[in-house]
């Protein structure tokens, strides 16, 4: 009926979002009950304007207000593999890892997100893409945010120092070793070992942006908005509250 009246008024039907039992089950466990699953469903099915499926999270960085690159990184529990579209399970879940978070939290979530290797610290390369998904497009850099940025830029220019040093040692030990005929016996020098990489700690990340808290501002302004703007902060708080409950008795009793 319902669809009926949608295309008599030109308009494409809403596609249902459809859970499976076990679906469900994970979500409840997670501190869902029947009205805030209605309600996210309403949500992504505004979002999925072209009735996919599925959502884009370009589309739903737009809808906070916040556009930038760290929101699909932190969104997409698949690392990528679909492209910055979800499907409503996905969604549901990245909501939950992200929303469910207090304000202390966010630092390590967003180490995690960006420690792509897992080994509990971040490259210079990993720690150069925070720094610039951090920034959102647009976005005008005050004098705080360029300070904190070009502390983030000593760090790299420090690791390319390093490598350039060792590199240049490398071609003069080569140099000299032809000079004296290429001789690798007794008197040869051991080969250079590669400057150890600079890698940086989750304690360093947190008291960084403690220091430099405008690095950190458009996460936290998302975090705020996105929690407003789906289910409301109270309701995500309860839902905290419910799994954490839920968690203690299945560990008591389980």
């Amino acid at each position: 009926m319902g669809n009926a009246v949608a295309a008599a008024l030109g308009e494409q039907p809403k596609k249902e979002v459809r859970l499976t039992v076990a679906q469900k089950q994970t979500l409840t466990d997670l501190g869902f009950g029947d009205k805030e699953l209605q309600a996210l469903k309403k949500y992504f099915q505004r979002l999925d304007e072209n009735r996919s499926g599925i959502v884009s999270l370009e589309m739903f960085s737009e809808k906070i207000g916040i556009i930038a690159q760290f929101v699909e990184r932190i969104f997409d529990i698949t690392n990528g593999e679909r492209g910055g579209y979800l499907p409503f399970m996905d969604f549901a879940l990245s909501l939950w890892n992200f929303c469910t978070l207090d304000d202390s939290e966010l630092p390590a979530a967003l180490f995690q997100c960006y420690d792509r290797d897992s080994n509990g610290t971040l490259s210079v390369a990993e720690l150069s893409a925070l720094s610039k998904d951090l920034t959102p497009e647009g976005r005008t850099l005050g004098p705080k945010l360029r300070q904190a940025l070009k502390k983030f830029d000593e760090i790299l220019e420090k690791q390319e120092k390093m490598r350039y040093e060792h590199n240049m040692a490398k071609a003069k030990q080569r140099l000299q070793s032809a000079a004296g005929g290429g001789s690798h016996g007794l008197g040869a020098e051991p080969e250079l070992d590669d400057p150890a990489e600079i890698r940086i700690s989750p304690e360093f990340l947190l008291n960084f942006l403690k220091q430099n808290a405008a690095l950190g501002q458009p996460l936290q302004q998302f975090h705020v908005l996105a929690r407003q703007d789906i289910l409301g902060n109270r309701t995500w708080h309860n839902i905290r509250q419910k799994y954490v409950q839920h968690f203690v008795y299945h560990c008591d009793f389980g």
